[in-house]
């Protein structure tokens, strides 16, 4: 079983650029994924959702795509999305500029991801 198409709340709502609250709503409320749900593509497991990228493409459509302005190189979300959490784990270690403001390596990397400084990339429409 491949688990990189298995993803948190909080992953696929920033890979499909939602509030982590809409998609909660969206999966508690069950009307949205019931027929996920049902084939076990998204499911509850205590308090935690666990979701696939199946699921999230049938319910909100397909994952974008991104290209580097300066390489020309193309980036599904979640390629892009692991790409950012490397780099800012990385300047974590190495406590460069803004990382010296945080607590917390969670709490850094959460306030990179939610406002999203990285401006070398740009979305690619489908087909492009």
């Amino acid at each position: 079983m491949n688990l990189k198409n298995v993803y948190s709340v909080a992953e696929a709502a920033h890979i499909w650029e939602m509030h982590e609250s809409n998609l909660r709503n969206a999966l508690n409320t069950y009307n949205r994924f019931s027929k996920q749900i049902q084939e076990g593509t998204a499911k509850r497991s205590k308090f935690t959702w666990i979701v696939s990228k199946q699921a999230m493409e049938e319910v909100f459509g397909k994952m974008k795509s991104y290209k580097n302005i300066n390489t020309g190189h193309v980036l599904t979300a979640q390629e892009l999305y692991e790409l950012h959490l490397r780099e800012y784990k990385e300047m974590w270690e190495n406590q460069s500029g803004v990382a010296e403001d945080f607590k917390s390596e969670d709490a850094f990397i959460k306030y990179m991801l939610d406002n999203d400084l990285d401006n070398d990339f740009v979305e690619v429409e489908e087909g492009e």
